[in-house]
This record gives C-alpha cells, sequence and structure tokens, in this order.
C-alpha cells in the first residue's frame, strides 16, 4: 500500500459546514470502507456478505457545537441495511426514551 501524503493533508485542512449549527467542521478522520466492514464485522462477530457496499468516508467535527458527522452524509447501501438488520444485537432491548415517552404518554392520557 502506498501513502499518498499530499491526500491526507488535503484532508485533514479540509472543512465542511456541520449540518446541525452550520458552523465550521474539522476532519478529524478518514476511514476506508476496508475499515468499516473490519468494524462491523468486529461488532457483530459476523462477516458481511460479498456484496456488501459501504464507502469510504471522512468523519468532520464541528468548532462550536462538537458534532461529529460523516462525509459523504448518504444513508447505507441496501446492502447494508440488508446485512445490519439481520444482526442479533442491531436491535435493542431497552431504550431510555421508551420509558419517557411511556410516563409522558400515561400522563397526558390521565388529563
Amino acid at each position: 500500500m502506498v501513502l499518498n501524503i499530499e491526500s491526507l493533508q488535503s484532508k485533514t485542512t479540509t472543512s465542511l459546514k456541520c449540518p446541525i449549527c452550520g458552523f465550521k467542521g474539522n476532519c478529524v478522520k478518514s476511514i476506508s470502507s476496508d475499515e468499516i466492514k473490519r468494524s462491523l464485522s468486529d461488532y457483530f462477530s459476523s462477516k458481511p456478505s460479498d456484496n456488501f457496499e459501504v464507502m469510504d468516508c471522512d468523519i468532520f467535527k464541528c468548532e462550536n457545537c462538537t458534532l461529529e458527522y460523516a462525509d459523504p452524509f448518504v444513508p447505507g447501501s441496501d446492502s447494508f441495511y440488508n446485512w445490519v438488520t439481520t444482526r442479533e444485537d442491531y436491535y435493542p432491548s431497552e431504550r431510555w426514551e421508551w420509558k419517557y415517552f411511556t410516563e409522558t404518554f400515561r400522563k397526558a392520557a390521565s388529563i
């Protein structure tokens, strides 16, 4: 593998407006599609299928609100969602907002 220093340098100076507050965001990491596949495989203990589509991306961090976001800002492919939604741990068994919603709904229903 050949490391292209010029492309690496240009990514670290690239800025992209934050999708939340509109302030400047700076590239903090570049992630290859191979790295994403490895990470997902490790996390779910299951290798994605050969037709699994995922693209390289850069991670930006907003200087104002500290949101971290990806570029390109695109949804996952059909092959990604077809694979990830069949993983046992993909859907949580419990989430904090479920309890909050239930309590709020019960209070509103009793009025």
